[in-house]
């Protein structure tokens, strides 16, 4: 995250400040943090624990969120919200624009292609490419990912998990008239069931579980 922001000097310099507050309500910065290999140990003698570095990840976060023009945060988000297999494939293009109709918003959706390059520059992910150069799977720390969604809110989250079941169940819906490969339905049945879940539709999870 920090290198993302490096070519703008202002942008790394609110970044540092943030940091610095995030460390100060977990208790001050710990002694020796930006020394190479010296003892990560806080002013007050006891150490930094895992809960500690999260806060300051999700501060960071949540601040070079801000940077992003609004599509581009609202792709972030997204890639955020859906489920780590879910960002590789069609998957993300396939639900993008059927988000942004969803969520209200005006005109067309950014190009995710270009949106996505933002989101790289500034280290709030990457991707895994193929040979011609078209990012296969987004990636996203798994920290990054949950500051992401706790910035996008819970109506937004709750749009993501809409819109990724209406998918998957238009696919089981095709698979039944088509003689589909058993590999794909159990791929798209175990793709659903999180999203389910997560919306508390209990007896079709435990439908497609079966």
């Amino acid at each position: 995250l920090a290198d993302g922001q490096a070519a703008h000097p202002d942008q790394l310099a609110a970044l540092v400040e943030e940091g610095d507050r995030a460390w100060q309500e977990q208790g001050g910065l710990p002694e020796g943090f930006f020394a190479t290999g010296a003892a990560i140990t806080p002013a007050d003698g006891t150490a930094a624990t895992a809960a500690d570095y999260w806060h300051v990840l999700t501060a960071w976060t949540t601040s070079v969120g801000e940077t992003l023009a609004p599509g581009e945060r609202d792709l972030f988000w997204f890639l955020c919200c859906l489920e780590e297999a879910d960002r590789s494939g069609l998957v993300p293009e396939t639900i993008w624009p059927l988000l942004w109709d969803d969520l209200g918003r005006d005109g067309q959706p950014p190009d995710l292609s270009q949106a996505v390059a933002a989101i790289f520059t500034r280290g709030l992910a990457s991707a895994r490419s193929d040979a011609t150069g078209d990012p296969l799977t987004y990636l996203v720390h798994p920290g990054v990912a949950e500051a992401g969604r706790g910035h996008a809110g819970q109506s937004f989250r709750d749009t993501v998990d809409a819109v990724a079941i209406r998918l998957w169940l238009d696919f089981l819906r095709e698979a039944q008239d088509t003689s589909m490969h058993t590999g794909l339905v159990l791929r798209a049945e175990r793709a659903l069931v999180p999203y389910l879940l997560r919306r508390h539709h209990w007896d079709l999870a435990a439908a497609v579980l079966q």
